[in-house]
Parts: structure tokens; C-alpha cells; sequence
């Protein structure tokens, strides 16, 4: 009992010192409580800025080399990344559709790729995604916006014909005005002068448009209005239907030019951010709406329309060029020009409002306006019914779908290009050296539709084995001396661009360069890992002998142990 008696003793003195200490140290920590935090984060090595200090020189000589490293392993990837583009992917064949309908395969493919492009900023800050430092080091994202050039995709306006509305409206060139225009002229006139006041801070011009914006917003039915939404933006315009909300609108300001970070990609990332906080409500509508919104930017007094789309990519195109109002109250043709940018939107953003509610309504969308994540066809294509999507083929404008064609459904391409000879690609057509082209549709700026037979079965010619190269090595420049015999000349004879069947004949696809030979010239830009011929250049006429070049190369695969064959065939043709 005495023995139990003492340790009870002893363990009421050591609560008593506990208390004690404990008493001691809340002091301690109320005086002292900064430096107390220190010495503990110093004690568990957290202390990062005491550690920089008492690196030793060769720590940071390794942490210099280890930096120097991962940027140069970063230009390695770039480079990988843009050699493999030069590259077009071989067209493979779907999964048979008895194992699982189109329709659903469409769809969780879709469904795939959106969700990957709705976590691609997870802990990234819009203003951080604008800045040139993020930019310059993350050039691989699932953004299409044009920077650089790599990153383009084909107009959004292919994609929603509420973008086509707004340029039609705003490009129209016709000298009077409608009444909605010379309303909004009279309105940007008062504004402009508000603009140029010598004291004015970026929230005074914040309010300034805003009020501006809130004031047109009364011609829509039902009003909207500016609002905070979740993530620091300058202001969202919001459609709310069946507790589902669409963005409409989204506005950003700047002080100055050049000031902080791009205000053009900062409004990609707040696009992206939106989609991100309403993904769970909205993803009910993947196949039938590409999400369409505007985004409104003034920088200083320059104010610029853009739109916003998301497919298996973020999709950004700016609608029009900076308009400078501090312009409008001098300058009519400014004036003119920034009155029917306004009615423009004003009139595309009832229109998105009525599509967003016929969406949350089950209504049927015309294929013509929206046809989901993939872009809308201009007209109702009488020749192909039953045309349906599939999916995009390598990242590339190419589009593998299926149309009801000679009495059966088959697989099809569709191609949107800005540049296409199509005379030379019907000629190699009908001499069998070309897929067939089913439809064709000139569009605005020159851009083109192609439609043409999918060749499922044949192969590229930089994907076949050396030994099948060889062999076919007189079939393909038979092919090619065709195409000069009749008239015309390609430009592009890269191995992507030359198919072997399974019978051994030869398919040259891709005509966008293509031409007469003496008028065909080359594009504005050229791959700089392609080999061209020494004479090629931008803007210089293609001839006979570049097409056979290229085509020697891609024969000899690159191959250093196989490019003593060039010699032989450059004396042979």
C-alpha cells in the first residue's frame, strides 16, 4: 500500500509540474509566440529561408545545375512534341458497332475528353496562366487560342452560328446604320469621354463600363445582369435555368497596356474556371452544345470581343480587333464601327440565352447552329443523310464520321481548311490516286468543307516498314509523275500524305497546297523540321522537282544507313 501510496504522489507532482509548464508556456507563447513558432519550424527543418542562407556553395551549384536541367528537358519535350505533329496519325478503324451503338461510344469519348479539359487548371490562377512565365514553359495544354501559331483550331464560328451572326453583323459594310446601332453609337459617344479623364482609376473605369454594359443589357429578354460568380473576375453575365447556370458573358479590364499579365489568355483560364464550378450541373448537355460564350475585354480604352467554345479542346478566337473608344467621340467611322459591335453582341446574346434554354428544355437543336462538341455543318447536306460525328482524328482539323453513302452507312472524313485545290484532287480522283471526294462546300474567307471516302485499310507511308517502302518505291513516283502529268503540282508530299492500300496502290491526300503547275505557291509558314527542297520557301512557287524530293525522303525514311539510295534515284529521275 505505501508503495502504491508513493507513486500516486509522485504522479500528482508530475501533473502539478505539467500544469505548471503548460501555464508557463501559454505565457511564454503570449509574449514570445513569434519567436517560439520560429524555433519550432527550425527544429523540424521548415525553416526554408535559414536553410538558403546556410546552403553551402556546392548545394547551390547543384540546385543551379538541376534548374538549368529541367529547362533544358523541357525544350526536349517542345521539340518531341512539335516533331510529332509534322507527323499525321494513321486513320484506325473504330470498334465494331454491333459490340456498342456510335451514340455511345460518341459520347463517352466526349465525355473523356471534356473531363480532362475541365481539370487542366486545377491549381492554377488565371492571372498566373496569362503571365509569360507560365506560357513560355507550358506550351503543351489542351488550349486552342493561336499562340503560337500550333495552337490554332478552325474558327469557332464552324463550331456555333451565333459567332457567324456576330461577324456578319459587325463586318456588315453598308453605309446606314439600323436604329440599334445609332442608339449604341450615341452611347459609346457619351462613354468615351468619360474614359480620357486624366484621374481615372481602373475602378472607376471598371464602373464605368460596367454601368455602360448594364445599361444595354436592359434590351434583352429577360435582363440580365453583371454579377460575381465564384472566382475573381472582373464581372459575368449568367443564364439561369432550371437551376442550371450558362455562361453568357465574361468581362475583363485592365489598366493599362502591358501591364501585369494577357488579358487575351487570362480569359481562356476564367472561361475554364467557370466550367470547372458548373461541370457536375452542365455535363447533362455534352451532345448537344459546345458551350458558347462571349468574352469582353477592355485594356486601357481599347475594347476587344472574343468567343469562347469547348470541344475535345478550349477553343478562343478573337470576333474583333481592338476598338479604341476614346476614339468614338471624334472619329466617326470608329464610332460606326464600336456601335455595331455592341448591337451585335446585344443581339447574339439573346440568341445564346434562347439556345440555353432550349437545351434545358429537351428541345432539338439544329445541327446548323450547334452540333455539340463538333463543328456544325454550314447546310443541310441533302447527298449525306444521316451524317453523325465520331471523332476528331490526331488532334488535327479531320473529323472520322459515318453517313448513309451508296446505299450503306460508311465511314467518311471531314475536313475544314482554309486553303484547298480541289480541281487537282478530282483529277487524281479519277485516275484512282486520290479518295474520293463526296461533298464539297466553299465557305466564308476561303476556308472549305471536304468530305471524302475514309480509306480504312490503307496504311502511311512513314508507318509502313523499310522493306514495304522499297518495294513500292516505283508505284508511289508513278503516282506522283501522274499528278505532274496532269498539270498540277502538291507541295506536301510528305509520308503522311501518301497511302498504300492493302492491293499495293497508292492514295496522295491532303491538297491544300496543291495548284497548277507555275501558279501553286507555298503558305506563309513551313515546318521547320521538314527537309525541304533548297528553292522552297515562303510564298515561292512549288515545282515538279520539290514534290520528288520529298518524296525521295520519305521513301528513304530518314534513315542514315539508307540515304546513299538518294543519290542513285536523284540520277534515275
Amino acid at each position: 500500500m505505501a508503495s502504491i501510496e508513493r507513486v500516486t504522489q509522485e504522479l500528482n507532482d508530475v501533473k502539478a509540474q505539467l500544469e505548471k509548464a503548460e501555464t508557463a508556456l501559454k505565457e511564454f507563447e503570449k509574449d514570445e509566440g513569434l519567436e517560439l513558432k520560429r524555433l519550432r519550424r527550425r527544429t523540424k527543418g521548415l525553416d526554408e529561408d535559414d536553410q538558403q542562407e546556410k546552403a553551402r556553395p556546392e548545394e547551390k551549384e547543384k540546385e543551379q545545375r538541376d534548374k538549368e536541367k529541367k529547362c533544358i528537358d523541357e525544350v526536349v519535350k517542345w521539340g518531341e512534341a512539335l516533331r510529332a505533329k509534322t507527323t499525321q496519325p494513321e486513320i484506325r478503324r473504330p470498334r465494331s458497332p454491333s459490340s456498342e451503338p456510335d451514340s455511345v461510344i460518341r459520347r463517352r469519348k466526349v465525355f473523356e475528353e471534356r473531363e480532362k479539359n475541365v481539370h487542366i487548371l486545377e491549381n492554377v490562377s488565371p492571372s498566373y496562366y496569362a503571365s509569360s512565365s507560365f506560357v513560355d514553359t507550358v506550351q503543351e495544354t489542351r488550349f486552342r487560342h493561336h499562340r503560337p501559331i500550333s495552337r490554332s483550331d478552325i474558327p469557332i464560328r464552324f463550331y456555333c452560328k451565333v459567332f457567324e451572326t456576330f461577324r456578319n453583323s459587325f463586318y456588315n459594310d453598308t453605309p446606314t446604320l439600323s436604329d440599334n446601332e445609332k442608339k449604341y453609337v450615341e452611347l459609346i459617344k457619351e462613354l468615351s469621354p468619360q474614359l480620357l479623364r486624366l484621374e481615372i482609376t481602373e475602378k472607376i473605369r471598371e464602373n464605368l463600363f460596367k454601368k455602360f454594359l448594364t445599361h444595354i443589357l436592359t434590351d434583352l429578354n429577360p435582363v440580365l445582369t453583371i454579377e460575381s460568380h465564384g472566382y475573381e473576375t472582373d464581372g459575368t453575365v449568367i443564364k439561369r435555368v432550371c437551376g442550371t447556370e450558362f455562361l453568357l458573358l465574361n468581362l475583363e479590364l485592365k489598366t493599362d497596356w502591358g501591364t501585369r499579365n494577357c488579358s487575351y489568355l487570362q480569359k481562356a483560364a476564367y472561361y475554364v474556371k467557370f466550367m470547372k464550378l458548373t461541370w457536375k450541373a452542365n455535363e447533362q448537355y455534352i451532345e448537344h452544345t459546345c458551350y458558347p460564350s462571349f468574352l469582353v475585354t477592355l485594356n486601357d480604352q481599347e475594347l476587344t470581343i472574343s468567343g469562347a467554345i469547348i470541344s475535345d479542346y478550349y477553343c478562343l478566337d478573337k470576333l474583333t480587333p481592338a476598338i479604341p473608344l476614346d476614339m468614338a467621340f471624334y472619329d466617326c467611322y470608329t464610332a460606326r464601327m464600336a456601335g455595331r459591335a455592341i448591337s451585335a453582341l446585344v443581339t447574339c446574346l439573346q440568341d445564346l440565352q434562347d439556345h440555353y434554354t432550349a437545351i434545358s428544355n429537351n428541345q432539338d437543336i439544329p445541327k446548323t447552329f450547334c452540333n455539340g462538341p463538333f463543328p456544325r455543318l454550314p447546310t443541310q447536306i441533302e447527298s449525306l443523310q444521316n451524317l453523325c460525328y465520331v471523332s476528331r482524328i490526331g488532334g488535327k482539323n479531320l473529323w472520322l464520321a459515318k453517313a448513309d453513302l451508296d446505299g450503306s452507312n460508311q465511314y467518311v472524313v471531314i475536313k475544314f481548311t482554309p486553303r484547298y485545290c480541289k480541281e487537282a484532287h478530282d483529277a487524281c480522283s479519277d485516275k484512282g490516286i486520290a479518295p474520293k471526294i463526296v461533298y464539297f462546300e466553299e465557305l466564308d474567307d476561303g476556308w472549305s468543307l471536304v468530305i471524302m471516302e475514309c480509306l480504312e485499310c490503307y496504311s502511311h507511308l512513314d508507318k509502313v516498314p523499310w522493306d514495304k517502302r522499297e518495294s513500292m518505291r516505283t508505284p508511289i513516283l508513278d503516282a506522283v509523275n501522274m499528278l505532274h502529268s496532269l498539270g498540277f503540282v502538291h507541295g506536301d508530299l510528305r509520308g503522311p500524305n501518301i497511302l498504300l492500300g492493302p492491293t499495293d496502290d497508292v492514295k496522295l491526300i491532303d491538297f491544300e497546297w496543291a495548284g497548277s503547275v507555275g501558279e501553286a505557291k507555298y503558305p506563309e509558314s513551313l515546318n521547320q523540321f521538314v527537309d525541304w527542297h533548297q528553292e522552297a520557301g515562303l510564298h515561292k512557287k512549288i515545282e515538279k522537282s520539290h514534290d520528288l524530293h520529298l518524296v525521295r525522303w520519305a521513301l528513304a525514311g530518314l534513315q542514315e544507313v539508307k540515304r546513299s539510295n538518294l543519290c542513285a534515284w536523284n540520277k534515275e529521275y
